[in-house]
């Protein structure tokens, strides 16, 4: 299991410097890309399976644009990612191990989608 998207798997966090382009636009990180899909949609999108379509699509333009991360990400084999976190973000990660870990479960899903 890989709780903590620290240290040597620092990659799998939205704000690791990684160029990403998207709808046209290159952004310094998958945090930033995301950030400015929210402000396009105006405050509009606030509909959760929204967001985590627009994350499934940021995440994934991440590890297939930039191969060495994409390697990194099949090196994790079949661990469990979750993004542990301490700031309270129990919706895209856990704290303490509570959580629902929707950002680890989209690393997942695209570490396969990858294979």
């Amino acid at each position: 299991m890989i709780n903590s998207f620290q240290g040597k798997y620092w990659f799998l966090a939205n704000s690791y410097e990684a160029p990403v382009e998207y709808k046209g636009v290159t952004y310094r990180n998958n945090k930033e890309a995301f950030q400015a899909q929210k402000s396009i949609k105006d405050g509009n999108m606030r509909n959760r399976t929204m967001e985590m379509e627009e994350m499934r699509a940021i995440v994934y333009a991440k590890f297939s644009q930039n191969p060495e991360l994409a390697a990194q990400l099949l090196a994790t084999g079949e661990a469990h990612l979750e993004a542990g976190n301490t700031w309270g973000d129990d919706f895209w990660g856990t704290v303490n191990g509570i959580g629902a870990n929707y950002l680890g479960k989209i690393l997942m899903q695209v570490r396969e989608t990858l294979r």
